[in-house]
């Protein structure tokens, strides 16, 4: 976020706008706090995290498949409306609770935030936002903003290539039906995801404001995939 002032004759005036990079230069240090590590082996791309407490201890590892993909909407800023980067990665590690060790695994979704975010009031925005991943690869849908005024980071990807979305259908129905056919549709072609919903329920971040989301299993094409959609407006 650049902030900055001047001076003409009628007083004294501020000025602020956004300025985002395709990848951050920076990133967290290594933090500990009492029995938590985290530590940045690969800047935006690889961290270790460890936890003892007591008999207890965790060791996990978060690798993503991609670099951080910028996600803003430049002409909705209410606040510090400031840009932040989404990645999709593979989870893995253990757990032991003094008696027994079990293995930690899936995927996991990193949200790398510069700043405050707002959204502006009175509900002028609507939101889809999710991913999944399958054995050999992954897909995210970041939607926000309606009809014409929709700004769309999305893709699907086999970690080594990705593919834009350009549309998504059926969100909706992944929540409100026990199972769906959502449609990611790419210049290239479509993917079809046939999900069955595992769990429904709302988030609220507000009085006025809750996010519907959903947990599901299925199909992206030929492969089993899982993964969270989250709709909010």
């Amino acid at each position: 976020m650049l902030w900055g002032w001047h001076l003409d004759a009628t007083g004294v005036h501020e000025s602020s706008g956004a300025r985002a990079t395709e990848r951050p230069r920076d990133d967290l240090t290594d933090l500990t706090v009492l029995g938590w590590r985290i530590t940045s082996v690969d800047p935006l791309r690889e961290y270790r995290s460890s936890a003892s407490y007591g008999a207890t201890t965790a060791l996990v590892a978060y690798r993503a498949q991609h670099d951080p993909s910028a996600f803003t909407v430049p002409d909705l800023a209410s606040g510090l409306e400031q840009h932040h980067y989404e990645s999709v990665g593979r989870i893995d590690g253990t757990y032991n609770d003094g008696e027994m060790t079990s293995p930690i695994m899936g995927v996991g979704f990193h949200d790398h935030s510069w700043g405050v975010r707002s959204r502006p009031s009175g509900g002028s925005l609507s939101h889809q936002f999710g991913f999944g991943a399958t054995a050999d690869g992954h897909f995210v849908i970041s939607r926000t903003g309606r009809g014409d005024s929709s700004w769309n980071h999305s893709y699907v990807s086999n970690g080594a290539t990705r593919e834009p979305i350009v549309d998504v259908t059926g969100l909706d129905q992944l929540h409100d039906e026990p199972t769906a056919r959502v449609v990611l549709h790419t210049a290239l072609g479509e993917h079809e995801l046939t999900g069955r919903r595992v769990l429904a329920t709302t988030v609220p971040y507000g009085a006025d404001y809750g996010a519907r989301c959903a947990f599901f299993a299925g199909t992206l094409g030929d492969a089993a995939c899982y993964g969270m959609i989250e709709l909010g407006g």
